[in-house]
């Protein structure tokens, strides 16, 4: 039970084993002696059986003194003495002689009874394994400072755990946590723990019947990080990353009934007070008048997560690299956030191992950014044919910018994308190095399908696909879409009919301009070295430098070309079939002879004079291709 808040427990010390302690104490009215009350403190929180006289009416209080003369290294142990306990369950003693030519220590000791400890030396505590159903153990140490009266605040010897559902458990289901290793004794003096327990500790009990806590229990474990085991109705689950420690209170949140039958990520928090309700998580700092959540731990993002699934505006700034817990195949370890409209800056950080049916986000709205974050370790695995899949997000309206990911995408919807899958508003400066399938729908290696901006990005990915197969974007789809800046050089392949572009499958609108692609494989139905099949979109100053690209209607710069007057200053190299694998435009051969790189630079920034953008080339590297820059950058040069 807790303890009455902010009260002081008056406890005293007792006579000591030795001759010498046994002078100090008998030898009031000496000269030289000092009078002390030794007192200890509970503070808000703070929990224990010590004082339930009621329920237990062998909880005690005990007090052991060390000694020493001033030049000593070593302590003199007095004898474990228990303390009287007073009307309100606090404990006294008081009259106790001092030396001041000595130095004392004084060991506190607070629990449930002797049927639970053996308290014979409080440097070795011994605990039974049932002190771990029965109560809380105290523990302080105070060194004496001379004064008349010397206060102690308690703390817990154990960790507490408590196992919280976010739905009901049924009270058939039978629940129980492992802690891996337990330790049998606690030295007061150095506020460690020893006798490692040859086997973990277990603690089972019925579910409730309801949602919230179905048991709390404690354990004497050493100060670190550790891997329990739920197993709930015979089916187990491994929670990850569990701070454990002597006066930790530990809170393990999921879904328990779910646990085993489904992937579950379990939360996991410390809270500083034992008798709060909201807990205090690890790692997790809340800032802006509570708008932010500044998290430099697991367990603080996993709170996050919960958080903003109440509030979507509710923003997040990484402080350090987090790696997401390792599943078994087929498994998950994040649900991705549905919907969000505020502001997640990765500040540079990595989140590592990011494995589930869809990446971060479902659906970035507009008023919503992500930014300056890099996803590595990433296995996106769609399993509903008709969802937008990407690492970052399915679908976009608002901002990302200056993300990185590594990892893989694999989707059979509609559109997957390396990092969107359907983008409506803005993706810049971001990269995509790993894998892209999908079978269905679009798929490119930064969007699926692009209705907005795709702005100085790249990737390197493998895309593989059917329907629209791009390096960057499956599709162009809107007359708002661009894709400006950007370059692949990843292998791209479409089955069957597919539309396939070292840089966009089908350009159906919009336009595309300042974009290349080099060095991978292109292979499929309909493909271009820049567009697979170019519908109405503008298409200007882009290239093509490879060799190996092959299927059924082939072109350097594009496969299918509706529009003649839609594809202007735009040239390849390396392939020896046409530029246009049916149809016509502007589309150079870069030979070396008649065509260099040089001439195609100074005609593709000829024809880009009313774009933010334009082409830069080392002429000292005769290997060089062209590059895109700013033209405010390149002015500055």
């Amino acid at each position: 039970m807790n303890l009455k808040r902010n009260i002081f427990a008056l406890l005293a010390a007792a006579l000591l084993a030795s001759c010498s302690q046994e002078e100090v104490l008998t030898g009031a009215g000496q000269d030289g002696l000092v009078r002390v009350t030794l007192s200890a403190a509970a503070t808000d929180g703070v929990q224990t059986r010590a004082t339930s006289t009621a329920d237990d009416p062998l909880d005690r209080c005990l007090i052991q003194i060390l000694e020493k003369e001033k030049d000593a290294t070593e302590w003199t142990k007095g004898a474990v003495q228990g303390m009287t306990p007073g009307s309100d369950g606090t404990y006294t003693l008081t009259g106790v002689m001092l030396s001041p030519e000595k130095d004392y220590t004084f060991l506190f000791w607070a629990d449930g009874g002797e049927s639970h400890y053996a308290a014979t030396d409080l440097t070795a505590v011994t605990m039974a394994e049932s002190a771990q159903e029965a109560g809380i153990a105290y523990q302080t140490k105070v060194v004496w400072d001379g004064s008349e009266n010397v206060e102690a605040e308690l703390t817990h010897a154990v960790t507490k755990v408590s196992l919280n559902s976010t739905t009901a458990v049924p009270a058939s289901t039978t629940a129980a946590v492992t802690v891996p290793k337990t330790y049998s004794s606690f030295n007061v003096l150095e506020g460690t723990v020893s006798g490692e327990a040859t086997t973990g500790y277990t603690h089972s009990g019925s579910g409730t019947g309801a949602v919230g806590n179905q048991f709390s229990f404690y354990a004497l474990v050493d100060d670190e990080t550790r891997t329990l085991t739920l197993n709930a109705g015979g089916r187990n689950v491994s929670i990850a990353n569990v701070p454990l420690g002597p006066d930790k209170h530990v809170i393990l949140e999921g879904d328990v009934a779910a646990a085993g039958w489904t992937t579950v990520s379990f939360s996991v928090s410390a809270a500083k007070d034992w008798g709060e309700e909201t807990p205090t998580v690890i790692g997790l700092e809340i800032a802006d008048n509570g708008s932010t959540y500044i998290v430099s731990s697991l367990a603080a993002l996993q709170a996050w997560a919960k958080a903003v699934q109440s509030n979507m505006s509710l923003n997040c700034k990484l402080a350090a690299d987090i790696t997401l817990p390792e599943v078994e195949e087929g498994g998950s370890n994040w649900t991705t956030i549905s919907s969000f409209d505020g502001t997640f800056d990765g500040q540079g950080h990595t989140i590592t191992g990011l494995t589930a049916a869809g990446g971060l986000f479902g659906m970035i709205g507009s008023e919503g950014t992500v930014q300056n974050l890099k996803l590595a370790g990433v296995k996106i695995t769609a399993t509903e044919a008709d969802e937008c899949v990407g690492t970052i997000a399915g679908q976009n309206s608002g901002t990302v910018v200056n993300c990185a990911v590594k990892g893989s995408v694999s989707g059979n919807s509609l559109v997957a994308g390396g990092i969107v899958g359907y983008n409506a508003s803005a993706v810049t400066d971001c990269s995509m190095e790993g894998t892209v399938t999908n079978t269905d729908g679009g798929t490119g290696g930064i969007v699926g399908i692009n209705a907005g901006s795709v702005i100085d990005c790249h990737s390197s990915a493998t895309v593989k696909g059917i329907g629209y197969v791009g390096g960057i974007a499956g599709s162009n789809d809107t007359n708002d879409a661009n894709v400006i800046a950007c370059y692949s050089t990843g292998d791209i392949s479409g089955e069957n009919t597919a539309y396939v572009g070292g840089v966009v499958g089908y350009g159906s609108l919009g336009f595309i301009t300042v974009c290349s692609y080099a060095t991978g494989k292109i292979t499929g139905y309909m493909i271009g070295g820049v567009i697979g099949a170019n519908g109405s979109s503008e298409v200007v100053a882009c290239y093509y430098a490879g060799a190996d690209i092959s299927g059924t209607t082939v072109g350097g710069v594009v496969g299918f070309n509706y529009n003649a007057d839609k594809v202007t200053a735009c040239y390849w190299s390396g392939y020896d079939g046409p530029g246009f694998g049916s149809g016509s435009g502007e589309a150079t051969k870069v030979d070396g002879v008649s065509v260099s790189w040089s001439d195609a630079v100074s005609a593709m920034n000829a024809a880009l004079d009313a774009y933010d953008w334009e082409w830069s080339l080392d002429t000292t590297d005769p290997d060089a291709l062209p590059t895109p820059v700013k033209k405010e950058a390149a002015a500055g040069e």
